[in-house]
């Protein structure tokens, strides 16, 4: 009796345990061993057994609510993890709820199917919206490698093919902002940034090397410009130089952070000779007004004479000496030229007037000339026929003499007609 007491009390014992399922396993087998107790002592007792089974039944029921409670969790857990919509964890939870589900025991009659089919369709649906997800995801992965290969080829395109630099940036910076809109591209992703941004150093890598080439070329301008200004400048051939020194400058290109700092430099040279170039037209300027006013002050004194064109020749000689005055030079050397003209003009009136004065003059004298020919040649006949009719030999050759001296006045005469009618041709032009 008391040992069967042992067993019905190591019963209650087992069934006051916290874990059901153990408990239930250690009562089935400590009711196997009271059964065997019995059918080696002979000893039946249906009240032991009886109890046996209320025991049992009743820690069935506990383990039966229990599953229960751990199950409708469960189903609670599920339907959050379905709620949540956090794709990456929610099928790893799934069958994480799932592998749990299968160490909880069975439910009480009908309940069991029950519950089985609403969580399992519960994890269904978590399973099929991470699919459904997945696939849509995967579909977009594709669409955004696509695109993603397509914004690389067009950025080895611009690099390849714009001369532009300035335009090419602005197309690179465009399409890394395209290209930051575009989603996940999966496992090429990183691959494929890696290749925009290889492409993208390569340009400014590039870009970097051109502009220092930019620069050393606008260093060699400014020391081109300022060895020029330094220099006697010739300003008539330095503005042209100066010119193509700037428009060189404009086709370098951008030299970078000192583009700016060069630009200053370059432009204070250009300024320092714009300043020398004025000084030197406004001096020019005025040293040529000083020439017109010396050409007015002749013209007004209207002597026209050898000192006269020579003072007339030096002021023009000083005018060639001067060098360019800036815009006004060509008003300057019309007004000057019109002076010039003016003065010459009134010197030739006056030259062509003293020619015929001299003409004038000169015919004459040939006529004067001729005269005293034709007196000369009258008295040598008259002295020749005295000479013919006198009887004396001495009054003869005294007539001889003078004819011979007549003749030779006449000869002279000739001689100088012939000499002044060549000066009257010179005058005359022919």
């Amino acid at each position: 009796m008391i040992e069967k007491t042992a067993f019905i009390m190591e019963a209650y014992t087992i069934c006051k345990k916290e874990d059901v399922k153990g408990a239930l396993h250690e009562l089935r087998a400590l009711k196997q061993s009271y059964c065997k107790f019995e059918q080696d002592h002979n000893m039946y007792d249906k009240s032991y057994r009886d109890e046996f089974y209320r025991l049992e039944t009743q820690l069935k029921k506990k383990y039966y609510k229990q599953n229960e409670e751990a199950k409708l969790a469960l189903i609670e857990r599920a339907k959050e993890v379905l709620e949540s919509q956090n794709y990456k964890k929610m099928n790893v939870e799934a069958n994480q709820l799932f592998d749990e589900w299968r160490t909880y025991g069975p439910l009480e009659g009908s309940k069991n199917e029950a519950y089985y089919d609403t969580f399992k369709g519960i994890i269904d649906d978590i399973r099929k919206l991470c699919n459904d997800h997945f696939r849509l995801q995967k579909e977009g992965y594709h669409k955004a490698l696509l695109a993603k290969q397509d914004i690389i080829n067009k950025a080895e395109q611009c690099i390849a093919k714009t001369q532009d630099e300035t335009n090419c940036k602005k197309q690179l910076i465009a399409l890394q902002q395209a290209y930051k809109t575009i989603g996940y591209a999966g496992k090429s992703d990183a691959a494929l940034w890696q290749s925009f941004q290889s492409i993208q150093a390569t340009f400014y890598h590039s870009l970097e090397e051109k502009r220092k080439l930019h620069e050393a070329s606008k260093r060699l301008l400014i020391q081109k410009a300022k060895a020029y200004v330094e220099d006697d400048i010739d300003f008539k051939k330095a503005k042209p130089y100066m010119k193509s020194l700037v428009e060189d400058w404009k086709q370098v290109g951008y030299a970078g952070r000192v583009d700016a700092l060069l630009w200053n430099e370059f432009h204070s040279i250009l300024n320092a000779f714009y300043e020398k170039q004025n000084e030197y037209f406004a001096n020019n300027k005025i040293a040529k007004k000083r020439c017109i006013d010396d050409m007015k002050q002749l013209l007004a004194l209207g002597v026209y004479s050898k000192h006269s064109a020579n003072l007339v020749k030096q002021v023009h000689q000083h005018w060639k000496q001067l060098g360019y005055a800036g815009k006004d030079d060509v008003l300057l050397y019309q007004e000057f030229r019109s002076l010039l003209d003016q003065f010459f003009e009134h010197l030739h009136i006056v030259i062509e007037a003293r020619k015929e004065e001299r003409y004038t003059y000169l015919e004459s004298v040939v006529k004067h000339k001729q005269e005293q020919i034709t007196k000369l040649k009258d008295h040598v006949n008259h002295l020749k026929s005295k000479q013919m009719l006198s009887m004396y030999p001495d009054f003869k050759e005294r007539m001889a003499i003078c004819i011979e001296e007549d003749e030779a006045k006449i000869y002279e005469l000739h001689r100088d007609i012939e000499a002044i009618q060549e000066k009257l041709k010179k005058l005359s032009g022919k």
